[in-house]
């Protein structure tokens, strides 16, 4: 999909319940937020499976009642290679992982209610992460600490990307649309 929301190219994967997509440039491929079975699997331009790993999290009585609460965005960092994870609800939190799996910190977010894409902004160091129910997005510090927030009007927003340019970019689920804001000038 280009900056207009055109389609440009479709790869052939299936899965039980795809969140969140993410593009490694070093390797040329993607990482994919496999909800259901919480797993982050990394693929080609062909959608062929290069490694996949589960996600340990601690899962509360709700997400086992609950199976659609889980993992719904993944963010990725070229410098340190850190992967970064949203789970939706039970709890709200992002998990660092280093190595595919291992958790090396995480942090709960208490300002939305509810967790449903992640970005992690090469320029600053710092994710973006939005929230279809609160219809939000907050700038989080890699350490949980919350830099701004700001309100949006996307239905169902369930994933968000920043160009270089600082313009943010929202793909809603229920209207299909892509929503684009572009930064204050100053």
């Amino acid at each position: 999909m280009n900056t207009r929301g055109e389609l440009l190219r479709e790869i052939d994967f299936t899965s039980n319940d795809l969140e969140g997509i993410t593009y490694k440039p070093a390797t040329d491929t993607f990482l994919l937020a496999e909800e259901r079975n919480r797993e982050i699997l990394e693929i080609d331009r062909q959608g062929k499976i290069l490694w996949v790993a589960k996600v340990p999290t601690d899962y509360s009585w709700w997400n086992l009642l609950q199976r659609n609460h889980g993992i719904e965005g993944v963010a990725y960092d070229q410098k340190s290679g850190s992967i970064f994870v949203v789970n939706e609800k039970s709890p709200r939190v992002v998990i660092e992982l280093i190595e595919g799996d291992v958790i090396t910190r995480s942090f709960e977010i208490v300002e939305a209610d509810d967790l449903s894409g992640i970005h992690f902004d090469d320029k600053t160091g710092n994710l973006l992460v939005i929230s279809h129910e609160s219809r939000k997005v907050m700038e989080f510090t890699t350490d949980g600490k919350l830099v701004s927030s700001f309100t949006i009007d996307a239905p169902q927003a369930e994933g968000i990307t920043k160009d270089t340019d600082g313009n943010i970019y929202i793909i809603s689920e229920t209207s299909n649309m892509l929503y684009v804001y572009n930064p204050v000038k100053k």
